[in-house]
């Protein structure tokens, strides 16, 4: 296997920088301080993903996206993060509808930055859709195989 260490040492700065600017926009957002203190990146199989999510509940959102960059991107939280930031973003919503829009607004912000950021970098435009709330247990919460905005285009 042939690795670019150049391109990976960049992809990892872009993912820490990604993450910095998520945490400070959901900080800002939801009032909750939040610090990021380690970016791990692991390059998985799509399978192996989901089986490291194990069994657990999952919310969250998902895009479609196309451009110089083309796909699909998931932010997935479990049960207690998504209940902690979204009392915190609307306090008093024990769940329901508006629990689910907190949802996609925190995934839109923070999903929207690491988009835009790869679109800064590649010095092009990427169009995404907008967020689609997700939940399920495990391996279901991930997008499907399918990649309907780039095949649109």
């Amino acid at each position: 296997m042939n690795v670019d260490i150049q391109s990976l040492g960049t992809f990892n700065q872009l993912a820490h920088e990604g993450a910095e600017q998520a945490t400070a926009s959901m900080s800002q957002m939801t009032g909750i301080d939040a610090d990021v203190d380690v970016t791990q990146i692991t390059l998985m199989d799509r399978g192996d993903v989901g089986e490291a999510l194990d069994e657990q509940a999952f919310v969250g959102v998902e895009f479609d996206f196309a451009g110089e960059l083309s796909g699909q991107t998931a932010l997935v939280l479990d049960e207690a993060c998504s209940e902690t930031l979204t009392n915190a973003l609307l306090p008093g919503d024990a769940g329901g509808e508006m629990a689910k829009s907190g949802v996609e607004e925190i995934g839109n912000i923070m999903m929207s930055g690491f988009i835009d950021g790869w679109a800064d970098y590649l010095e092009t435009t990427i169009e995404h859709s907008p967020p689609t709330y997700v939940e399920g247990i495990g391996k279901e919460i991930l997008p499907t195989a399918g990649d309907t905005m780039a095949d649109e285009k």
